[in-house]
């Protein structure tokens, strides 16, 4: 059995902090003062800083133990017996002049122990006015010690059944057993006369002999020396001994880092990132949290302890504490399957990472804050942390829906977007359920196209309530939906209409001129649709002639549906025309059919207009919003032509919500159906109407280009009227204009 007993002392060093001190009262004769770093090794004043573990800013406990002595040139202590920590905090100032310096830690026993005593050199520096003077004591061990081994091939129990090592200075002795765990370090003063024995009871097969065998002596030991002997046992090659024994002998400078007792260091550290100042998480429930527990210790930590106390219902389970050096193999099972590690052993810094774990924890069912706690403590050079406890609050993720009744239709609703303050939007997502409500929240309903309800037919019902639910549990409030109502518009059959014949001093006379204007309105109701048949019948008086005065749109009885449908006439029509060759390319207008208003202007005489416009306000009063325009319609296209339809939808504001435009040029002499689809996008939100525009021209090509015939042309008014030199072109007919709701 091959045994080595070496006690190396592995420790760290000691630095301190400076901290600058002024006072407004100190007088000119007392203005220095002394920045003091502690370096390690009395040999090499340029050796390292002292690490960081046990730097007075870092280490209360070692700060209180290395002792900080200043003499003044006159021999007079001016700081006796304090401790760094206490003079850097001091305001204690000096006079210009050389001070000598010195610093100490720890006893200087006769013979102790583990008992290492650190001193410096005395350092003699000058303060000069009104400054601070940087000063560095280099510190070592001013005592000396020993460490002991068997070689690695010697069999020790082999010759002993119980083996110790006694060490002797005067009178004084200590022992410890090389066979058990707790192998020791013996300091002693310097100069002092040592003795080393090796005492024991061999075994059977040697005798069972008590044995006292000195193997090692020091004359005069040296301070800053570590006396390391290897202990070399064999059988006797003389058969006058029991066996052979044999000592190899060195000498090392001991330092600072390497011999500090682990008693002496401070105890583990703990600290957390993730929490506020007093260790607490306010965690939304799905959030990804990033928290850890470091730790760091001046040994390797030895043991690691966590105690859980959760009140999640999915980690209860593991309420325990649970210490890694007694794991059983139940505990290890149950934090796997939690995805929690816990830290290795063996090791000076580390981190116990808590992410995972709380980044799966949960609030209560109704939405209850639940209370989790986690207690940590470190073991290393023999001492636990102090217990530091984290706290974890979950609670209920913080969302809400968006709603609006802009999304709420003829046929559909939506929930236009989840608005999350307090957790994770996916994840809440994820697990989240859109709902509605026809029983005015008695009972609830999963939409059927995710965050919007189709029905297949537009419901009676015009009022819902619409929520999210959060895994079947937690719900947001209720919005109140109220639907669209699909309406028709005003005379969309066209069978409404009146006409007048006007003289010119506006009083209507059926029987003093041919000159008429057609209304696509009942008389004295308000209009819906209208024409540009204002500015087609803008020459009007007994004076004038058809060609200057004539409707581009009327009525005729051919109708798809009902009695009447619309005719739509490219004209050339208007004042300031003479027969028969010239028409004023201002007055070559199609035939319009409209939702809106029409506003006329002109200048000149009726013989020579100037500037004759008119303008089409666009859109009528609608609250509904459709999703097709479908109507009848048949077209004679005069040469090749092309007839136009455009519907848009206005907001409040007078901005499009959505509009389109049809083109088409085909002759059509029977009645066909078309639909102009309007093309809502899922992922776009529409505005409510407020007004619907919907325009028809028998042309797109008004103007000098347009064309145009010159021939008899019969309207109806009270019965069939045949009217001569009638200028005119493409003709669109219309009828039974419906909007379609199917959104």
């Amino acid at each position: 059995m091959n045994m080595k007993r070496y006690i190396i002392l592995v420790c760290g060093c000691l630095m301190t902090c400076l901290s600058a001190c002024q006072q407004d009262d100190m007088d000119a004769g007392r203005t220095g003062r002394f920045n003091i770093t502690l370096v390690d090794g009395l040999d090499n004043h340029a050796s390292r800083a002292l690490p960081s573990e046990i730097n007075p800013e870092f280490s209360d406990e070692l700060k209180q133990k290395f002792v900080i002595s200043i003499t003044d040139n006159t021999g007079t202590k001016v700081v006796d017996g304090q401790t760094l920590a206490d003079y850097n905090q001091s305001s204690l100032i000096l006079k210009p002049g050389t001070y000598k310096l010195t610093a100490a830690y720890g006893e200087n026993p006769v013979l102790a122990f583990d008992s290492p005593y650190y001193v410096s050199e005395p350092v003699s520096t000058e303060i000069e006015s009104n400054k601070v003077t940087d000063v560095t004591i280099p510190c070592g061990v001013g005592n000396a010690l020993a460490s002991f081994a068997f070689d690695e091939k010697t069999p020790v129990a082999e010759f002993f059944s119980d083996c110790s090592i006694m060490t002797k200075v005067g009178g004084n002795t200590l022992s410890f057993n090389l066979s058990g765990d707790n192998s020791q370090n013996p300091y002693f003063k310097e100069g002092s006369a040592v003795e080393f024995y090796l005492i024991g009871t061999t075994t059977a097969d040697y005798g069972s002999k008590e044995v006292e065998y000195k193997f090692a002596g020091i004359d005069k030991a040296v301070k800053q020396k570590n006396y390391k002997y290897t202990i070399h046992l064999g059988e006797s090659t003389t058969g006058n001994a029991l066996f052979d024994i044999s000592v190899d002998a060195e000498v090392e400078t001991a330092t600072l880092h390497g011999t500090i007792p682990e008693t002496w260091l401070p105890k583990p550290k703990l600290t957390a990132s993730g929490f506020d100042a007093t260790n607490k998480l306010n965690y939304y429930e799905t959030v990804d949290t990033a928290v850890v527990v470091n730790y760091t210790a001046s040994r390797a930590i030895t043991d690691f302890k966590v105690t859980f106390d959760f009140q999640d219902p999915n980690w209860k389970y593991l309420n325990k504490t649970y210490q890694v050096s007694s794991l059983t193999s139940e505990d290890k099972t149950n934090l796997v399957n939690a995805k929690i590690d816990l830290p290795e052993l063996n090791t000076t810094s580390g981190s116990f990472d808590l992410s995972q774990l709380i980044s799966s924890m949960v609030c209560a069912d109704d939405g209850t804050s639940l209370l989790n706690t986690i207690k940590v403590q470190v073991l290393a050079n023999g001492r636990w942390s102090d217990e530091q406890t984290y706290t974890v609050v979950a609670n209920k993720p913080a969302f809400d829906i968006v709603y609006t009744d802009d999304d709420a239709w003829s046929k559909e609703f939506s929930i236009r977007g989840l608005n999350v303050t307090g957790g994770d939007s996916t994840k809440i997502a994820n697990n989240l359920k859109y709902q509605y409500s026809a029983t005015d929240g008695a009972s609830w309903v999963d939409m059927n196209n995710g965050m919007t309800q189709k029905f297949a037919e537009v419901p009676e019902q015009k009022n819902y309530k619409v929520r999210a639910v959060y895994r079947g549990k937690m719900a947001t409030k209720s919005y109140n939906v109220t639907m669209e109502t699909p309406a028709q518009m005003p005379n969309s059959n066209m069978e409404e209409w009146y006409y007048e014949r006007i003289h010119e001093d506006g009083r209507w006379n059926p029987f003093d001129s041919n000159t008429y204007t057609v209304y696509s309105w009942a008389n004295g109701t308000a209009s819906f649709w209208n024409t540009n048949n204002d500015f087609t019948t803008r020459h009007r008086g007994s004076t004038s002639n058809i060609y200057n005065c004539f409707p581009a749109v009327s009525f005729v009885p051919s109708a798809h549906g009902g009695n009447w449908a619309v005719e739509l006439r490219n004209t050339g029509n208007g004042r300031g025309n003479t027969l028969p060759s010239n028409v004023l390319p201002m007055n070559k207008v199609a035939g319009e059919l409209f939702t809106g208003d029409i506003t006329v202007e002109t200048g000149g005489s009726d013989a020579v207009p100037s500037g004759d416009h008119y303008t089409i306000t666009e859109g009528r009063t609608f609250n509904v919003r459709p999703s097709a325009l479908k109507f009848w319609y048949k077209y004679s296209p005069l040469n090749a032509d092309t007839w136009r339809v455009i519907i848009k939808l206005l907001d409040q504001d007078g901005n499009t919500i959505i509009e389109k435009t049809h083109e088409a040029s085909a002759s059509v002499s029977d009645w066909t159906e078309e639909t102009i689809t309007l093309d809502y996008l899922d992922e776009k939100h529409y505005a409510k109407c407020a007004k619907i525009y919907i325009y028809f021209a028998s042309t797109i090509t008004p103007g000098d280009g347009m064309q145009y015939k010159k021939s008899d042309y019969t309207v109806w008014f009270d019965g069939e009227s045949s009217f001569g030199n009638i200028f005119h072109g493409s003709t669109l007919t219309l009828d039974d204009i419906l909007l379609v709701f199917d959104k």
